[in-house]
């Protein structure tokens, strides 16, 4: 993965590149996942700035998403058989932490 930018307080254009594994060992498809980020961002016509912004481009933290991830989660659990059990509490127990 290459970014471009500022970089932990440095100032002026830096390149970084981070080496990631293309799947992780539990099985998690990092490569598969980032590029289906990019893609969505490309159809939204977004090239540039954060991977997670606001809707004016400007930096946000996680925490930002967590109502709108967990409501994904309570649908999964709801329509998704077996993947979330019934017995967790998704808006108590999970979080973007």
């Amino acid at each position: 993965m290459s970014l471009r930018g500022r970089f932990k307080n440095k100032i002026g254009k830096m390149e970084h590149l981070k080496p990631l594994a293309a799947e992780t060992e539990s099985g998690l498809k990092v490569r598969v996942w980032f590029e289906l980020m990019l893609v969505w961002y490309e159809q939204k016509g977004i090239v540039r700035g954060p991977v997670f912004g606001d809707e004016r481009g400007k930096r946000v933290r996680a925490k930002h998403y967590e109502m709108e991830i967990l409501a994904q989660l309570e649908w999964i659990q709801m329509n998704l058989d077996s993947l979330i059990s019934l017995n967790v509490n998704v808006f108590e127990n999970m979080g973007v932490g």
